[in-house]
């Protein structure tokens, strides 16, 4: 089974977790349980996105990903330095790392995260400005 580790941020979009759904779709058509999804955060617990609705997620624990994604957030100061170390360690630790966000969704005026996997997902987002500071 593959395990996928999407990242939850306060304020995150909720266009963002539909991309999940890929995985639940791919279940459903191979008729078992091929994908199983992970909701994470730094603190584990109810996360509330950009209108107001909260999901459940898992803490941030040692556990490895073959996949970790990560969708963008409209919170200012949703970047914790928790939530960079663990994308750090995602980035040696997993087999794939991928983004759901748009420049405008990402963390405005901070750091979009794919700045920090570019060389491992091998794609430069033009948008994000901003290099990603250790």
């Amino acid at each position: 089974m593959q395990r996928i580790g999407f990242i939850v941020l306060p304020g995150f979009q909720m266009l963002s977790v539909s991309s999940l759904s890929v995985f639940e779709l791919a279940n459903w058509e191979l008729g078992e349980s091929v994908y199983s999804v992970h909701l994470l955060s730094e603190t584990g617990g109810s996360i509330r996105s950009s209108v107001g609705i909260g999901v459940a997620t898992e803490p941030f624990d040692d556990r490895k990903f073959d996949t970790l994604m990560v969708g963008g957030s409209v919170v200012a100061g949703a970047l914790t330095p928790g939530v960079s170390k663990f994308l750090h360690r995602g980035l040696r630790r997993s087999r794939r790392v991928a983004s759901t966000c748009t420049a405008r969704s990402c963390w405005p005026k901070q750091v979009c995260w794919t700045a920090v996997a570019r060389r491992r997902i091998g794609i430069a987002r033009e948008n994000c400005r901003l290099g990603f500071q250790k």
